[in-house]
């Protein structure tokens, strides 16, 4: 008796996994198909972008990308820490934690974005030089990119948090395929280099839409400090991997 009742368990314990495997294969499936044509679409930009620009307008737009990309880590490791504590707490039941650590880490980085912006707000009324008219208007039009941007990634890790990845896998394929039109037909038509970064805002705003429809907006509820100074020890050492990729991958370039 005893051995057919522990069959029994094992037997109800394979049932249980099956679905979870099978919820598994799908997910992973879904982000390899959507990772399959997203990065094509970023060789297939870096081929058509630099012909449609001349070397030096491109030199100056990459200056510009220096910005957006080492602008992602002003988030000091607390999207890291989302990711990690939201999952435990939603595997633990404790919603209402769960909801804290969100709305800490949301506004915290809406708020950190808005000084970065009002900081190159600023910066491009003392832009001098031979290149000052691009500087005052890149400074200006970067700004608006990081804080979209800022926001994207920040979406990102929730949807992955909630398992979401139908959603996930689309925008993935979505917003590059949205980037290299926009940026092609922006460049031919008004014949500057910025209208990349105009395409950049345009096709990750597009998706923030499509998220906050999905997901909502937070509500505010204040933001505790030393709860973000605590989410930042946990996260900061996690970030420090792909920030270190980048200074590596800077330095290459």
């Amino acid at each position: 008796m005893t051995q057919n009742h522990t069959g029994s368990d094992n037997s109800s314990q394979n049932h249980k996994s099956s679905p979870l495997r099978v919820e598994l294969f799908f997910n992973i499936s879904k982000m390899l198909g959507a990772r399959a044509i997203a990065i094509p679409l970023l060789f297939v930009r870096a081929l058509i972008i630099p012909k449609l620009v001349s070397p030096e307008s491109y030199g100056l737009w990459r200056s510009l990308l220096l910005i957006i990309q080492y602008s992602k880590f002003s988030q000091l490791g607390t999207h890291q820490a989302m990711v990690l504590e939201m999952s435990y707490l939603t595997g633990k039941g404790d919603w209402r934690r769960r909801q804290e650590v969100y709305n800490n880490t949301f506004y915290f980085n809406l708020i950190v974005s808005l000084i970065i912006v009002t900081g190159l707000a600023l910066l491009s009324f003392f832009s001098y030089g031979e290149f000052a008219g691009f500087y005052s208007h890149g400074f200006r039009v970067i700004a608006v990119v990081i804080l979209i941007t800022n926001l994207f990634d920040l979406y990102h890790q929730l949807l992955r948090i909630e398992k979401k990845f139908t959603l996930l896998s689309i925008l993935t394929t979505m917003t590059p395929v949205i980037n290299l039109v926009l940026a092609v037909v922006l460049l031919m038509y008004i014949k500057n280099v910025l209208a990349l970064a105009y395409a950049f805002a345009i096709a990750n705003g597009i998706s923030i839409f499509i998220v906050i429809r999905n997901s909502g907006w937070p509500k505010f509820q204040g933001i505790q400090f030393r709860e973000m100074i605590r989410q930042i020890r946990v996260g900061l050492p996690i970030m420090l991997i792909p920030l270190m990729f980048q200074l590596v991958k800077g330095v290459d370039q």
